[in-house]
């Protein structure tokens, strides 16, 4: 347990600390820079990493701390040719303590619901191997760039396509960050295994940017209109409520951390951004800002983008801080700044919207109608990890959270901050088509499914007509892989901010209508804040087990088990295995074994995208590498010879190749144990006259010699 505290503390440190001082550096008040800090810190690795990928430079904890001191002596000399504008009205310390006590409340929440769950209720506690195939990759990413050094997210190829590294884009900054936490908490003398550091940093790095993220948004929704005192309440109340709502577990469960943890930073980009055309010395620091949460996951670039065209649609444009030329100027060269950094990225942006468009992930559930999706929607249980929960269940546990959320989105409308609202209802309309599709006609085999045209298997197709509705609501869910439960993480991140706000308006009209009553003028108002942040630490102990339960619930070892870890680390023992690469059934989540134990795997995800002519011979035709010298050669120039398997499948109705290799020639069983075998190929096919009927047979002529 202390082990992974020491792991906990040095992923927080590295999310937050390295970009708070260059943030403070650059001129930003403390409490500004520390709430800035996660956002500036994963643009610099985003900037970095990619830039390095140019260079045989390696990324590793020496090169993190050489560009970061770089850039904070750069900053601290910019700070003093350029000193930054001094507020009008400074936050005070009162009130940067109230917020960071929330900030902590909430953090500490969601850390400790997750953590205490996975470490008592898992097997292998915090080394537990979730089954859901984004953690896989995620922690398998991390693994590469620790060992590696390669960090750019335009090699990533290099680890998926292992043969012909073909070109891949991901974004990485997360995976970059995450991996200096290895060699750093061994400087403190803990060595964490990979599978456990992903683990830790999965919770840990949203449990600090999501109060935060709440916090920002409410204080800036609050301040203008209610007061700096108000605004704390109602920012701390944010910032310990983000804990409470379950989309947020639904996220961990799922294993979408890097979007997460981006789209949850989008509010501080935006706020900081807004903050720029009152301080345009802010203008660099909100450029690092912007590019961490794009390096982080693109998708949290979108909300940027809409929450800073609906504040200057409709605040900004009316009251100009300068010009409205020169605010636009300012808001616009902050996008500008951060394309001109992650330049090169464009390219793979485009590659990964192609790959995304190919592999759409479509959830719809056409039993509900619209007004059904859009109440499952704006109560944030479109879509959960346990839906075995009943919908009127899930619902009952969010309704005191939900009704003082909607007090406070009527008290922002009332008080004409119409870009927070605006956007919300928003993406209830863009989430709701994604529960049931808006659009006329009918289409087989799903009602309502819009128009036409349709792809082969009866889904909708991304092509809608341009320009119409269902197109703009197709392209705006795009980014965010249609997917509900990632939109969900959008409007919970509104949500909270209209708890938090409408804790401030409840808080303020009482203190008003209070205000003759003697007793009431000293004691009222921090007895009342300290009465909500009790009933949100209540419920948080009350939900922790269920809330617990949700974001382990991809930890049951149904495809990756104690028997597939024992297994791993067998092979890896065997001195014959290094330098070699061991075949794989991708399906089974057997490349967990280089998260785990280093062996190198032939396919790291569940899924290759660019399988080469060897890759695709020796997986389909394996079985014959004792009788066909096309695939003995091929199993050779990948330098296969171990080859594991261990049913079930990710996707059961998917064939199975590995299963003729219990009696193939040349193919000898080593290990046994459940449902785990390791195959040796051992006699291979020399002669050329030795050709499988089978494999010649194969119509797409994967195996040529």
């Amino acid at each position: 347990m202390i082990e992974a505290a020491v792991v906990a503390l040095v992923v927080a440190a590295l999310l937050v600390l390295p970009g708070a001082a260059l943030a403070k550096a650059a001129g930003l008040p403390g409490a500004s820079a520390l709430a800035a800090g996660p956002a500036v810190t994963l643009g610099v690795v985003g900037f970095a990493t990619l830039w390095l990928g140019f260079t045989p430079i390696r990324w590793n904890l020496v090169a993190a701390s050489a560009v970061f001191l770089l850039l904070w002596a750069a900053a601290a000399y910019r700070g003093r040719v350029w000193p930054p504008v001094e507020p009008a009205e400074p936050m005070s310390r009162r009130s940067a303590a109230t917020i960071g006590s929330g900030v902590a409340i909430g953090a500490g929440i969601f850390s400790y619901t997750c953590l205490r769950w996975m470490q008592l209720r898992t097997s292998r506690g915090f080394d537990n191997i979730s089954q859901v195939w984004d953690a896989l990759w995620h922690a398998n990413l991390i693994r590469f760039i620790a060992e590696t050094g390669v960090a750019s997210p335009i090699r990533t190829g290099e680890l998926i396509n292992s043969d012909n590294h073909d070109g891949h884009f991901y974004p990485d900054a997360w995976h970059a960050l995450v991996a200096l936490g290895e060699p750093a908490a061994a400087l403190l003398g803990v060595r964490s295994g990979y599978p456990q550091l992903y683990n830790i940093a999965s919770v840990i790095t949203p449990a600090v940017v999501l109060p935060i993220s709440a916090a920002a948004l409410t204080w800036q929704l609050a301040r203008g209109k209610l007061g700096e005192r108000w605004a704390a309440y109602g920012a701390s109340a944010a910032a310990a409520g983000s804990a409470l709502f379950p989309s947020l577990y639904e996220e961990e469960a799922f294993g979408s951390v890097p979007s997460a943890v981006a789209i949850a930073l989008a509010p501080v980009v935006a706020v900081l951004a807004m903050s720029c055309v009152r301080d345009r010395s802010r203008l660099p620091v909100a450029v690092l800002a912007l590019a961490g949460v794009t390096a982080a996951h693109p998708s949290a670039t979108v909300v940027v983008a809409a929450l800073l065209m609906l504040w200057w649609a409709t605040q900004l444009l009316w009251s100009p801080v300068a010009t409205r030329l020169k605010d636009f100027a300012t808001l616009a060269a902050i996008p500008a700044g951060a394309g001109a950094l992650l330049a090169p990225m464009a390219l793979g942006l485009r590659s990964a919207s192609n790959e995304t468009d190919a592999f759409p992930f479509y959830w719809y559930d056409l039993t509900l109608t619209h007004a059904q999706a859009a109440l499952r929607t704006a109560g944030l249980v479109s879509r959960t990890a346990d839906e075995s929960a009943p919908f009127e269940h899930r619902a009952h546990l969010m309704l005191p959270l939900l009704a003082v959320a909607a007090a406070g989105l009527l008290a922002a409308l009332w008080l004409r901050q119409w870009w927070a609202p605006v956007l919300w209802a928003l993406f209830v309309v863009v989430a709701t088509n994604d529960l049931v599709p808006f659009g006329p006609g009918v289409c087989h085999p799903y009602p309502q499914c819009g128009p036409l045209p349709l792809h082969p298997d009866g889904r909708p197709s991304s092509d809608w007509p341009s320009f119409t509705v269902p197109w703009f609501l197709d392209k705006a869910s795009g980014s965010f892989y249609h997917d509900p439960h990632r939109l969900a993480e959008v409007l919970t991140l509104l949500v909270t901010g209209f708890f938090g706000f409408g804790v401030a308006a409840a808080l303020c009209c009482a203190e008003r209508l209070l205000r003759p009553a003697a007793f009431a003028r000293r004691w009222a108002a921090p007895s009342a804040f300290g009465l909500v942040m009790a009933l949100i630490l209540g419920y948080g102990h009350h939900m922790r087990l269920e809330r617990g339960a949700l974001a382990s619930s991809s930890r049951n070892d149904w495809l990756v088990g104690p028997e597939d870890v024992k297994a791993y680390h067998w092979l890896a023992a065997r001195p014959d295995v290094n330098g070699t690469v061991v075949l794989n059934q991708l399906e089974q989540g057997t490349g967990w074994m280089y998260a785990e134990a280093g062996l190198k795997p032939m396919f790291a995800h569940y899924r290759s995208p660019s399988f080469s002519a060897d890759q695709a011979c020796v997986y389909w035709f394996a079985a014959s590498a004792g009788r066909d010298w096309r695939v003995a050669d091929a199993l050779r120039r990948l330098r296969v010879r171990y080859a594991l398997q261990s049913p079930p499948n990710y996707w059961p109705d998917h064939p199975d190749p590995f299963v003729h290799l219990i009696d193939a020639p040349g193919v000898l069983p080593v290990y046994h144990d459940g449902p785990v075998t390791i195959y040796e190929f051992r006699d291979l096919a020399v002669r050329h006259d030795q050709e499988d009927p089978v494999v010649s047979n194969d119509q797409n002529h994967f195996c040529k010699g």
